[in-house]
């Protein structure tokens, strides 16, 4: 009988023992996988960060050899397609000479762009934006968010829609968002269809650029972009993986050894 038990105790000793070599033969297999996820997903990032750079570096030779304005689509971006090694590449340029420079822009400019992202009464708003430029000038487009007093919704929505590095007063048409266009004093909505539909077109290097239908009242505020600065905005995505967009803003220094600048480089996974 004793014999009996002992074999029974045994038997159940070695089916503990077998569980528990399962259960630690999981772990170890989970975490195998798990460690093996972590690797792709970070050769994933990898990858897609490097083919966003090359964008980056593909859309900076584009825009040192570009004369003029290419064509442009509703949001005032030239945007082609590439592909590094197997991973596409969206890239997104846009000139700052389309959005408003808070230490040049007149006041009409400044409230058509506060009265687009809701701020009322926008005159109040630009009317603090022109009394700070009085005493000391934007260095850095962020300084707005805490004069104004806006929160981080508002302020995403605005921040792409100012600058500091056009240095000009006005705006060029070719490179402005249709809605900033659209609130412009006299901009009719047919003239502005035409334009948006016409500077979208290819342009043709032997006739070089056309000039657009003007605007009516809205043409003091406007001018020929100086070239001077970019942002361009590169996003990879790797199939079935990462992804990487890389925001950089650059100005270009025509005439010296390297004729360009990077202003500011932003990372967004």
């Amino acid at each position: 009988m004793k014999a009996r038990a002992d074999r029974g105790f045994a038997l159940v000793a070695v089916l503990w023992a077998l569980l528990l070599l399962g259960a630690l033969a999981a772990a170890v297999a989970g975490g195998t996988r798990t460690e093996a996820a972590l690797t792709r997903n970070g050769m994933d990032s990898a990858i897609a960060a490097a083919a966003a750079e090359a964008g980056v570096n593909l859309a900076i030779e584009r825009l040192i050899g570009m004369v003029g304005v290419g064509a442009t689509d509703p949001d005032g971006a030239s945007r082609f397609d590439i592909e590094v090694v197997g991973v596409p590449v969206r890239i997104a340029v846009f000139d700052t000479c389309g959005r408003v420079d808070l230490n040049e822009a007149p006041l009409e400019l400044l409230e058509a762009v506060f009265a687009g992202v809701g701020l009322t009464p926008a005159r109040a708003f630009a009317d603090r934006v022109v009394e700070h430029r009085r005493q000391r000038r934007f260095e850095v487009e962020a300084a707005l968010r805490p004069l104004l007093e806006i929160d981080a919704g508002v302020w995403a929505g605005l921040r792409d829609q100012v600058t500091i590095h056009c240095r000009q007063p006005g705006l060029d048409r070719r490179v402005v968002h249709r809605e900033l266009l659209a609130r412009l004093p006299g901009v009719e909505p047919q003239t502005l269809e035409l334009l948006i539909a016409r500077r979208s077109e290819p342009v043709d290097l032997a006739r070089g650029v056309q000039p657009l239908a003007p605007l009516g009242a809205a043409e003091t505020l406007l001018l020929e972009s100086n070239r001077f600065s970019h942002q361009i905005v590169a996003r990879a995505a790797v199939p079935g993986g990462g992804s990487e967009t890389l925001t950089v803003l650059v100005s270009l220094v025509p005439g010296v050894a390297r004729p360009y600048m990077l202003l500011d480089w932003r990372r967004d996974g």
